[in-house]
């Protein structure tokens, strides 16, 4: 599993991980990961480099840094449960068991372009309804509802299961 990080999150988590200089190419087991503040509060946006599925997880505190793996794995099983049902061979596909974390910089305007529409619609969302707390869930599925050109205007939601489904037969 590959983290392409932004400049701001490789500061955050310099101290606490070694840092490839290797630049990864675009795929499904490359996420990259962005940093996003929300009501004064730091947040890791991460999204898949192939299909533009996003979802952001607070990582404010020390501790939430040094667990950032376990996080990421518990949210994107939570989000392809929450978007797919309970379909134990994509979560199998999108979390591969004993896979090494590797954490890179990023390497893709493109997607980091993403990434910023996305963090516009976040703090949009905000803006408008408010309190982060009752809606963290529902943006994250908004996230992925939202037709991306990066992915010839499909919907991250819709590349993602179309990805893993085929990367499962393979």
């Amino acid at each position: 599993m590959i983290f392409s990080c932004t400049r701001k999150v490789l500061e955050k988590i310099n101290a606490s991980r070694e840092v490839s200089d290797e630049r990864y190419k675009v795929g499904l087991l490359n996420w990259y990961i962005d940093m996003i503040q929300l009501e004064r509060k730091d947040y890791f946006l991460f999204t898949n480099s192939q299909t533009l599925f996003s979802f952001f997880i607070y990582g404010g505190t020390k501790k939430r840094v040094l667990e950032i793996e376990m996080l990421f794995e518990k949210r994107l099983t939570e989000q392809l449960i929450r978007e797919y049902g309970f379909m134990p061979n994509l979560v199998q596909t999108a979390l591969p068991k004993n896979q090494p974390y590797i954490f890179s910089k990023t390497n893709s305007n493109s997607i980091l372009g993403s990434m910023t529409d996305f963090k516009i619609k976040i703090k949009s969302y905000l803006t408008y309804k408010g309190a982060l707390n009752k809606s963290s869930e529902f943006i994250n599925h908004s996230l992925n509802q939202m037709p991306m050109g990066g992915i010839k205007y499909m919907q991250p939601k819709e590349k993602m299961k179309l990805d893993l489904l085929s990367s499962s037969i393979n």
